[in-house]
């Protein structure tokens, strides 16, 4: 490693002068004597290689050698391929992707087993190769204007998404939004079972969203719908 004058005398770039450290690969003597030994030293660039002679007369002198084309073209397809490679949703993301109807919730709170929509929920969960979107309501809900009726309502609706990734036979989702804000900020996992259109989610041990100084563990059934 050493600071040096560098000179792009190469007529494929603009001549400059800056003053840079680079670390150089080993020397390459050149000629014989003292005042005729030249070294060379390159440097790897996105491009090509910067390659530097020293010489006794001329002083560091430096050019960009540009690299075959084939190899130029070879980095830009392994550039593209592991862009696709990292947009790609997994096998479990792409086989989940869909649109599913509710058709029952159980949630055991502390180890009591509760339907609090009842026994046929109504809603949907749609899940696209990014994002877990859940809304549904109770079974019985009726509309009113008073503040008992406004808190029923609320009691009775799940409404809550996020960004999500596949583990095996989980599925976790960044909550970004919740109904009651209890979960935003927080992971919710799920574990999944799909046969055929019926998908099964099981849910890790979380807070009750009606009391978060309880525990409660929701069983899910969805059918796909489209």
């Amino acid at each position: 490693m050493f600071t040096h004058t560098m000179m792009y005398p190469n007529k494929n770039i603009v001549d400059r002068r800056c003053t840079s450290s680079i670390a150089l690969a080993p020397a390459r003597a050149e000629g014989g004597g003292a005042h005729t030994q030249a070294q060379d030293w390159t440097v790897p660039l996105s491009g090509g290689l910067l390659v530097g002679r020293r010489s006794a007369h001329s002083g560091v002198r430096w050019y960009v050698r540009a690299l075959p084309e084939e190899v130029r073209i070879l980095r830009l397809i392994c550039a593209l391929i592991l862009v696709l490679l990292i947009a790609t949703p997994s096998p479990g993301q792409q086989s989940l992707v869909g649109t599913y109807k509710v058709i029952s919730q159980d949630v055991q709170v502390n180890g009591s087993a509760l339907q609090p929509l009842g026994k046929a929920p109504h809603g949907y969960v749609v899940i696209t190769p990014t994002r877990y979107v859940s809304f549904f309501t109770g079974d019985t809900r009726k509309f009113g204007t008073s503040a008992e009726d406004k808190a029923a309502l609320l009691d009775t609706l799940v409404g809550w998404s996020g960004t999500y990734r596949i583990e095996g036979s989980r599925i976790i989702i960044a909550v970004d939004a919740s109904w009651t804000e209890v979960w935003n900020g927080k992971d919710q996992v799920r574990n999944w079972t799909l046969s055929g259109n019926r998908l099964m989610l099981i849910g890790d041990p979380s807070p009750f969203p009606r009391d978060p100084s309880k525990t409660a563990v929701v069983r899910q059934v969805l059918e796909r719908v489209e």
